[in-house]
């Protein structure tokens, strides 16, 4: 039996705490206004550009129109980009290929 006791491994205690009521959505509203109240009275630079960039990010959240507006110049950039490099690509292949031909063979 002793043997037997010996190659057993015993199992980790487990940690049961259930909270009794927390509500996500209040405490959220409560840090929000704390930020809020924090970044309206003071007149520190720091302050100010959060304010500036909040604003621009709920811009971006509500306005579908602007939403969909910066998707299509970020698509056309990637586009724009992607032609210049295959461009550029080809440019390079026709006047470094022939070389590259004569030092593999």
């Amino acid at each position: 039996m002793a043997l037997f006791k010996f190659l057993h491994t015993p199992k980790p205690k487990q940690y049961n705490f259930i909270p009794r009521y927390y509500n996500e959505e209040k405490e959220y509203l409560q840090n929000r206004l704390d930020q809020v109240k924090k970044s309206t009275e003071s007149n520190d630079p720091e302050a100010i550009k959060l304010r500036i960039s909040r604003g621009f990010k709920q811009k971006f959240r509500q306005d579908q129109k602007f939403r969909k507006q910066q998707r299509k110049k970020s698509n056309l950039r990637l586009v724009i980009t992607i032609v210049v490099l295959f461009f550029i690509s080809y440019l390079l292949l026709l006047k470094y290929f022939p070389h590259i031909e004569n030092y593999l063979k």
